[in-house]
């Protein structure tokens, strides 16, 4: 993570923590949001408790844990940075699809499983994780990126038997993106998932293969991006002690507010 984007996160998301959570007139002295943003970030890439991430920021345990939450939503919130430096939000998401068709691009529409630990002991507890196709526990995440890699929209903390075409069904951007008419290019899986969801996919398989599905494999290369820099984040392992309801911010902040922010520096407020 570079120094850039520290200083963007507290540029940006200090002044409104600071009018969110005014200092008390009387009590413990309050903790700065440097030092919780720290902390946040700590238990986010190291994957640790929250009593080794507050003593590495300098923090109280339960100061870091009733902070958590509402940092990882701010972050989430803020958007994904695209290659000119503007900030893509959800609700912006069906006009700039609707000029990606008007010049003739594409979108990757794609999932992935999260390896996770078993969820408990019984079989009731374990099932809503297992993922039999990957032949494991797992929570689900669906990403749409463009034909160079760009992340557009996430959509995450689907269990792991949820199949691909019921994500892309419920999914919270899939009705932006079907209004802007634009091209999606995504596997077999997402064919089922709505009559009026048309998607270019290979015709043949591994050993029968068709022409163009060549071109269709290495046009979807490109969407494994943010696949290998979600699961680099080892706060996914620990999917097994958060609530599902949680993991779609804690995706959304390390994909749309952490590592897009990685190789660009967005424009400052």
């Amino acid at each position: 993570m570079s120094i850039d984007l520290l200083w963007y996160l507290i540029a940006v998301l200090g002044p409104r923590w600071r009018g969110e959570h005014p200092q008390r007139r009387r009590g413990r002295r309050r903790a700065s949001f440097v030092d919780l943003l720290a902390g946040t970030l700590v238990y986010l890439r190291q994957s640790t408790s929250f009593r080794a991430a507050a003593a590495a920021a300098h923090l109280p345990r339960s100061t870091l844990h009733d902070a958590f939450g509402p940092i990882v939503a701010m972050i989430a919130e803020l958007g994904i940075c695209q290659a000119d430096g503007t900030l893509l939000r959800e609700e912006d998401l069906q006009q700039w699809c609707a000029e990606m068709a008007e010049h003739g691009e594409l979108v990757l529409l794609d999932g992935t499983a999260t390896r996770c630990p078993r969820p408990g002991a019984s079989w009731a507890a374990q099932k809503p994780m297992w993922d039999a196709k990957h032949r494991c526990h797992a929570t689900n995440t669906e990403t749409l990126t463009t034909e160079h890699g760009d992340l557009l929209a996430v959509h995450g903390g689907w269990p792991g038997s949820v199949p691909e075409a019921d994500q892309a069904r419920h999914s919270s951007f899939i009705g932006a993106v079907l209004a802007s008419e634009v091209a999606i290019v995504t596997d077999a899986g997402f064919r089922s998932a709505r009559a009026d969801l048309h998607v270019i996919c290979r015709a043949g398989n591994h050993k029968t293969p068709q022409p163009g599905d060549r071109e269709i494999t290495r046009a979807r290369a490109e969407n494994e991006r943010p696949h290998a820099l979600l699961k680099s984040w080892r706060i996914m392992d620990r999917t097994r002690i958060t609530p599902l309801v949680k993991i779609h911010a804690i995706t959304s902040a390390v994909l749309v507010g952490l590592q897009t922010y990685g190789h660009r520096r967005p424009d400052w407020p």
